[in-house]
C-alpha cells in the first residue's frame, strides 16, 4: 500500500497472511489511499477472491472483488477534442493527437475516419511522408505494443469564412472501445467578418463622372459581428467618396452596426450569412492612376482592421 502515486511500497499484508497493517488505518479528508494486489499464479486454475475492508461507515463493510480476466490491448488517445480557435480561409492550422497502448498486448489501429466537414483532414506517418490514413489500403495502420504511441496531426484548412465541426473516429482491437470519436471544432462562437470582394476596382472612367461600386460585408462566424467604423484613409485620392449610406429599408446606417452570427445550422438551411453594403463612389478630374483604401473595423478578433 502507500499514500501517494510516487511514494514507495509498503507491505499490508505478507504472502504467507502475517497483517502488518497498523488498524484504525485511517485516510484524511481529501486523501488517497493506495492498495496494490500482487499476483502470482500457482495453477493452471483460474483463481477469484475480495478484498475485504471493514470501516465507520454506516455500511461498514466493503468488499472489492479480485477477478482474473485475459490480457487485452486498450486504447488511449490524448487529446479527446480540440478547438481550432479562429482560421480565416486560406489558412492552415495543425493539431497532434496521440494514441497509446495502454494495455497489455499489443494493439491494432485499423482505421481513422472523418464524419463531418472535409476542411478537416488527417494525417499519419508513413515511411518518413504525412499521409491521410483513409487512403492507406490495409487492414491494420498500425500495431502497437503495450506503451507504444503514434501521433496522428489533423490539419484544418478552412476554404470559407464560418464555423466547422467534424469527429475523428479511431477504430482498433480494444475490445472495450472499439471505436473512440475526437470531436474537432473551429471558427465557432467567434464574430468573423468577410469583405466581398476582398478590394474594389474601378475601370477607366470619364473625367468629372461618377463610378459607383458596392462592397458587401458578411458575417461568418458562430457570434455576432460588430462593425465599429468604417472611412476612407486620408492618403487616399479625393476622386473616392463615401456617400450617404443606407440599408435595403433606405434608413441611413450608422456606426456602429452589428451582424448576426451565421452558425453551422444556418449554413445547413442554405440561409444567407447577414450582411449590409457599403457603396464607394469614383469621381476622376483627370486620366491618371487613383488609389485609395477603405478602412474598415470590427470586433473580429483575427483581422479587426480591414
Amino acid at each position: 500500500w502507500k499514500r501517494g502515486r510516487e511514494d514507495n511500497d509498503a507491505v499490508g499484508l505478507e504472502h504467507e497472511g502475517a497483517d502488518r497493517f497498523n488498524y484504525p488505518f485511517a485516510v484524511p479528508g481529501g486523501e488517497s489511499l493506495y492498495l496494490i494486489l500482487n499476483y502470482k499464479p500457482a495453477s493452471d486454475e483460474i483463481p477469484s477472491g475480495k478484498i475485504v475492508l471493514t470501516t465507520y461507515l454506516p455500511e461498514p463493510v466493503i468488499e472489492i472483488p479480485i477477478e482474473l480476466t485475459d490480457a487485452s490491448a486498450q486504447i488511449n488517445v490524448s487529446p479527446m477534442a480540440h478547438d481550432f480557435g479562429r482560421v480565416p480561409a486560406g489558412e492552415v492550422r495543425e493539431q497532434e493527437f496521440k494514441i497509446s497502448n495502454i494495455g497489455q498486448v499489443a494493439l491494432d489501429v485499423r482505421k481513422i475516419l472523418l464524419n463531418g466537414s472535409q476542411d478537416f483532414v488527417p494525417l499519419v506517418d508513413d515511411d518518413g511522408t504525412q499521409k491521410d490514413p483513409r487512403r492507406l489500403e490495409r487492414e491494420v495502420l498500425q500495431t502497437l505494443e503495450p506503451d507504444e504511441q503514434m501521433v496522428v496531426t489533423v490539419r484544418y484548412a478552412p476554404q470559407v469564412e464560418g464555423d466547422d465541426a467534424a469527429q475523428m473516429v479511431i477504430s482498433s482491437t480494444d475490445s472495450r472501445n472499439p471505436d473512440i470519436v475526437v470531436n474537432l471544432t473551429a471558427n465557432g462562437a467567434t464574430p468573423c467578418l468577410k469583405a466581398d470582394p476582398p478590394a474594389l476596382e474601378f475601370l477607366t472612367s470619364l473625367v468629372n463622372r461618377t463610378d459607383s461600386r458596392q462592397l458587401t460585408l458578411q458575417s461568418c462566424g458562430g457570434a455576432s459581428v460588430e462593425i465599429t467604423e468604417v472611412y476612407l484613409k486620408d492618403d487616399s485620392d479625393p476622386a473616392f467618396k463615401l456617400p450617404r449610406q443606407v440599408d435595403a429599408d433606405g434608413d441611413e446606417q450608422m456606426w456602429p452596426t452589428t451582424l448576426p452570427a451565421w452558425g453551422e445550422m444556418d449554413r445547413a438551411q442554405g440561409l444567407p450569412p447577414p450582411s449590409i453594403n457599403i457603396v464607394v463612389e469614383f469621381t476622376p478630374t483627370e486620366q491618371r492612376i487613383h488609389n485609395g483604401t477603405l478602412v474598415i473595423k470590427s470586433t473580429d478578433p483575427v483581422t479587426p482592421v480591414r
